[in-house]
């Protein structure tokens, strides 16, 4: 098929694939041998090794000293205190010249690496101002569009609420008059 020609024309041009997982975070990580095996039919076998990247294991210097900053939003990840690197890459992030990351491509980092810091920091007060940063950094449809539907469920939302709550307050009052009668 076409994977096995794929295959082959990059094994021709010296090319080998390689296999990696890469776990973000404690939390999601189950034992993984680094192996996959599937058996199906008409004899068909598929066996695969790949590497096992557990990335709180991994110092983030190497990553902070790269030029680009694609790969920062994964350093809060990444072994040390998760503070301290999220600090560390926005600074990184922000100090990055324009050059180097368009103001967009800055915001889209620091927004990716406000999601995945969230895995890690509890203390959302601190989370809130890499948020406030991003907002800072100018327009992002996608993030606009993500902000704007928030603020309709939760209209929406508390609509619904507030109409129950009144359902429930006016059927209490209705009782109290009832039993006044």
């Amino acid at each position: 098929g076409p994977l096995a020609k794929t295959l082959h024309l990059a094994a021709e041009e010296g090319l080998r694939p390689a296999s990696i997982v890469v776990y973000l975070h404690k939390e999601s990580y189950r034992e993984d041998p680094g192996e996959f095996y599937l058996e199906g039919e008409f004899d068909f076998k598929l066996h695969v090794r790949y590497k096992v990247i557990k990335l709180w294991e991994h110092r983030p210097e190497p990553i902070l000293e790269m030029e680009s900053p694609g790969l920062t939003p994964l350093v809060p990840l990444m072994a040390g205190n998760a503070d301290e690197l999220l600090v560390k890459s926005v600074e990184k992030i922000r100090n990055t010249p324009e050059s180097v990351a368009s103001p967009e491509m800055k915001r889209e980092l620091l927004t990716v690496l406000g999601a995945l810091a969230s895995k890690v920091i509890k203390n959302k007060e601190f989370l809130r101002k890499v948020r406030s940063e991003v907002w800072i950094m100018g327009d992002n449809w996608f993030l606009d569009e993500v902000r704007d539907e928030g603020m309709q469920v939760g209209l929406v939302k508390g609509r619904a609420e507030g109409r129950q709550e009144g359902r429930q307050e006016g059927r209490q009052e209705g009782r109290q008059e009832g039993s006044r009668l």
